[in-house]
C-alpha cells in the first residue's frame, strides 16, 4: 500500500487514498464549472460516489445525472 499522494489536474486534483495490487481509491475534487475529459477504461471497473454537489456521467452517449 502507498501513502496518500496528490495528482494535480487542470480541472482540480485527485487524491490517492489507498492503492493495492487489485484496486485504487481515488478521491477526485473538481472545481465548480470545470470538467474532466471524456475517457474510458477497457480493463477497469469504476464506481462513483458524489460526496457533495452534483455532476453527470456520459455512458454510451447518454448523459446521466449523479448527486449526493
Amino acid at each position: 500500500m502507498s501513502r496518500e499522494r496528490l495528482v494535480n489536474e487542470p480541472w482540480g486534483y485527485g487524491e490517492v487514498s489507498l492503492e493495492t495490487e487489485n484496486y485504487v481509491v481515488l478521491r477526485v475534487f473538481i472545481r465548480k464549472g470545470e470538467e474532466t475529459s471524456l475517457h474510458e477504461h477497457v480493463k477497469r471497473d469504476e464506481r462513483f460516489i458524489v460526496v457533495r454537489g452534483s455532476s453527470f456521467l456520459i455512458r454510451s452517449g447518454v448523459k446521466i445525472p449523479i448527486r449526493e
